[in-house]
């Protein structure tokens, strides 16, 4: 593997940033975040069967705390967004960390993403906004913008 930095679009930055990005550490997490999905599929489904077909109480302790830690994890993308507006953690460290959260803001159907981006917004300032740049499968650049004026999605419900 070649260790040449690269000038890329902003795929995990800000507007008007550049990202370097080691060629090979890109081609590494090409492969190894599909390769994970699909493992961390097969633990749940193999604990899934192991729950129903033996209800022991090791199984049930291990759903529950994998249900505690997705439900933690989605919890904290709101305040990881606002701590990124605020200049406190980098924007990188967002795109790496809620890659798969800010995917589904930019391609989930709209009830899902008007979800997503109202509480990445709910806790950035009235004039201030976020613009977080990530690069689909395939190498599609997409973006979300977090606003201080977003409108609660609950607002939008008749």
């Amino acid at each position: 593997m070649d260790d040449q930095i690269l000038e890329m679009p902003p795929c995990g930055g800000c507007i008007d940033l550049s990202v370097g990005i080691v060629d090979g550490w890109s081609l590494f997490l090409g492969t190894a975040f599909p390769i994970a999905g699909v493992a961390f599929a097969a633990a749940c489904t193999w604990l899934v069967v192991r729950i129903f077909n033996r209800p022991e109480r090791w199984a049930k302790r291990t759903a529950g705390a994998l249900a505690v830690a997705l439900i933690g994890y989605l919890l904290t993308f709101g305040p990881a967004v606002w701590l990124t507006a605020r200049g406190q953690i980098g924007h990188r460290i967002l795109t790496t960390t809620y890659w798969p959260v800010l995917w589904g803001c930019t391609s989930a159907p709209d009830p899902i993403r008007a979800i997503g981006v109202g509480y990445g917004s709910a806790g950035i300032a009235d004039d201030g906004a976020i613009t977080i740049f990530i690069c689909r499968p395939g190498g599609e650049l997409a973006y979300v913008t977090f606003s201080g004026t977003q409108i609660s999605p609950m607002a939008m419900a008749p």
